[in-house]
């Protein structure tokens, strides 16, 4: 078993920054550490928090045993046993994120409840009348919603997380979460009662909690040689399950920029740091080349982030470039556009499937392997591309071809899973612990490319605002200059908006 720690990135130096990310990696490492002799527990879930906050976004690695063996003893001090005998019909799901239609909650939730589970949906406070697709998917008579304030410390999370076991006994519970959710990484692991399922949302990157989870459910080879060769998961674990898109039939939308059932239109959605990263910033060239050549098209980009590239198209085609941020009705939006672009070079996995289920083709330039395996027959389906040149030339015949458009767009039905489909697998999962879907053979995939595009977005003004706040001014004494460095970054910030 290959796994990537600390140590082994520390012997790829690539100049003095990534030497700098790397000691303070491991000094926050050994502070974590030392506290525990004081059995300071809060500011050690406090640092590993930060710890995997930073890791994630550094993604050199994708665990670190240390951390997971430190939450592990943390745990054995700070939670009480919990005792229930599990109830097979009751189902916990955990929703970390506490976002309505953004990702697979909301998809997980309505299925639970179709199948007739008792479903005990528990989210962040800070979400609480902002989940209104979720909650109207919960069956009122058979489920109940637990808020957990984000806000009381990392100690007390836990322990209500915890508490819930004991007091609804599911038979099983879902760990969905951010990557730096160690409070609910405890409590889910001070629960093997329970048949504990993780949906793993982040398969391309570090995050927090192996030892949480009895089943992890990746939905494409790659998350599952990342979880098996590079996490150490057993093989034995880990389940094959794609989740069928929730699709918002809402009748009332926002104002847009553009006439969407008049005027012909590129679209792209999804976080904007994807389109970035790479030298040649080929996202963006391809968007200027399209514009250039088909001045009958304008674009749409539905997200959040740095948009300071799409502010620089903004200026180069006026009146055909739009931005806007991400609505609840982006399913119209992808079924009235001409052409879906993925975006580059990091994919969008849940907007391809999308893009697919409105019937559009989802054009992506690849990037090594990363967008492999997300739709079905994928590799049959000719919308993806190795060769720069072959993509722009495929992106030109689809603009000027209708007829070849629309035959492209044909084959795009039956390339997502269905929601029928979903509910039985899930169902089949809850009660065998298996779905009816396998990897042939997982292999190892080499990610280095990946992880050098990260350590490349990866500045220091990183690390020092996420130590620069009220809650982990202790800190200062470790990193007295990263901390004054993040006070003077936000200063700025806020003097510039």
């Amino acid at each position: 078993m290959e796994f990537l720690p600390v140590r082994e990135v520390n012997s790829v130096k690539e100049g003095a920054f990534v030497k700098n990310v790397d000691l303070f990696i491991e000094k926050l490492k050994y502070e974590m550490t030392h506290k525990k002799k004081s059995e300071q527990y809060e500011q050690i879930l406090f640092m590993a928090s930060m710890y995997s906050d930073i890791c994630y976004l550094y993604n050199q690695f994708y665990t670190d045993k240390d951390i997971e063996t430190l939450l592990l003893e943390i745990k054995d001090n700070i939670l009480e046993n919990s005792r229930y005998k599990p109830n097979s019909n009751v189902v916990l799901f955990y929703d970390g994120f506490g976002l309505d239609l953004r990702g697979w909650a909301v998809s997980y939730v309505k299925a639970l409840s179709k199948l007739g589970y008792y479903v005990v949906y528990v989210a962040p406070s800070q979400s609480e009348n902002n989940i209104p697709h979720i909650i109207s998917e919960l069956n009122p008579s058979s489920s109940c919603v637990i808020y957990i304030d984000h806000d009381i410390t990392f100690v007390d999370r836990a322990g209500k997380i915890n508490s819930l076991f004991s007091k609804y006994a599911p038979g099983t519970a879902f760990f969905y979460t951010t990557p730096n959710d160690v409070s609910a990484a405890i409590a889910f692991s001070n629960n093997p009662a329970t048949t504990r399922i993780q949906v793993d949302l982040t398969d391309h990157a570090f995050w927090i909690g192996v030892n949480s989870f009895d089943i992890i459910l990746e939905c494409r080879e790659m998350g599952a040689s990342i979880a098996h060769f590079y996490r150490g998961i057993p093989l034995n674990k880990i389940q094959k399950l794609d989740c069928a898109p929730y699709i918002n039939i809402a009748e009332s939308y926002e104002p847009l920029p553009l006439d969407i059932e008049k005027e012909k239109y590129i679209f792209t959605g999804g976080a904007l740091y994807k389109t970035l990263g790479d030298t040649e910033l080929l996202y963006y060239k391809t968007i200027r080349h399209i514009l250039e050549n088909f001045v009958d098209i304008k674009f749409l980009y539905a997200g959040e982030g740095d948009c300071s590239e799409l502010n620089k198209l903004q200026a180069e085609y006026p009146g055909r470039v739009f931005y806007v941020h991400e609505r609840p009705d982006f399913f119209r939006i992808l079924c009235n556009c001409t052409l879906y672009i993925n975006s580059y070079p990091m994919f969008g996995g849940l907007m391809m499937r999308y893009a697919a289920l409105a019937g559009k083709i989802p054009v992506t330039l690849k990037h090594n392997n990363d967008s492999d395996g997300l739709l079905i027959n994928q590799e049959k389906l000719g919308v993806e591309f190795e060769d720069y040149d072959d993509y722009i030339s495929e992106i030109d015949l689809l603009l000027s071809n209708e007829a070849y458009r629309t035959q492209k767009e044909k084959c795009m039905k039956n390339t997502v899973i269905d929601e029928e489909t979903f509910n039985k697998n899930l169902d089949k999962l809850i009660k065998e612990h298996k779905t009816e879907f396998f990897f042939n053979k997982i292999r190892k995939y080499d990610t280095s490319e990946f992880r050098a595009e990260y350590k490349k977005r990866f500045s220091e003004k990183t690390i020092c605002e996420l130590i620069a706040n009220k809650k982990s001014l202790f800190l200062f004494a470790y990193f007295p200059i990263k901390y004054l460095k993040g006070v003077m970054y936000k200063i700025a910030r806020k003097i510039n908006k």
